[in-house]
């Protein structure tokens, strides 16, 4: 009867520490989604993007290999925003995002939430074949089959001056980087290719380059206020 008692206890000893670890695993992988996870898109936040992009730079300088970082903003979001309301904002935030994160497919390709409506996405080496098209064409025509797949999503938007539907502008940077480049720089120049999308009317790509001579960085920008 002892041993009984006895097997009894071992028993809910152990169910009980079972329990416990599985209880302290899900706490534990619920503050990592927290601290790294956008809360309404799921996509990466800022604080995780601001350690990958590092981190990545620095293994494309070793490796001499090229990096490409877009900057994906909704056009007229506010106005959007405003006309629809902030629920139906937040829909189409995820949409949007369900969008870009299937454009980021390979291993070391990244997507986060920048910040308000603007995205980011690196990509490790060219998005194409090399053999076939230059870096940054290869670039361009990933960023331009992204902006198409969310003008597909045909989301209305009266408001837009851009047109009936949705739409996105994206600026694009091509780097190989090197011990003269920063990362700061490279992260400029995407900034200011997504800036010129918006001064040329928006829903477009805009893609520069290490070299391109019209786009001087940290300048640029500053020029003009951006519009909203």
């Amino acid at each position: 009867m002892v041993n009984g008692i006895g097997a009894v206890s071992c028993y809910q000893l152990e169910s009980t520490v079972r329990r416990s670890f599985i209880e302290s695993r899900e706490l534990v992988e619920l503050a990592r989604e927290l601290t790294e996870l956008d809360g309404l898109t799921g996509l990466n936040n800022r604080r995780t993007y601001d350690i990958y992009i590092d981190r990545i730079w620095r293994q494309s300088r070793r490796e001499q290999a090229v990096l490409t970082i877009m900057f994906v903003d909704i056009d007229h979001f506010k106005a959007y925003n405003d006309r629809y309301g902030h629920q139906s904002g937040d829909d189409t935030l995820k949409a949007v995002a369900d969008v870009i994160a299937a454009h980021a497919k390979r291993p070391l390709d990244f997507v986060a939430r920048y910040g308000g409506e603007e995205f980011v996405l690196a990509l490790y080496g060219s998005p194409a074949d090399p053999n076939l098209y230059p870096e940054n064409e290869a670039a361009r025509m990933h960023a331009e089959t992204l902006r198409e797949g969310i003008a597909a999503l045909q989301i209305p938007h009266d408001d837009s001056t851009t047109g009936e539907y949705l739409t996105v502008s994206i600026g694009v940077a091509v780097i190989l980087p090197g011990a003269r480049r920063s990362l700061a720089g490279a992260v400029q120049m995407a900034d200011e290719a997504l800036y010129q999308a918006k001064e040329e009317g928006r829903n477009r790509v805009v893609v520069i380059q290490t070299g391109d001579s019209k786009f001087r960085t940290g300048r640029f920008r500053a020029r003009k206020p951006s519009a909203a």
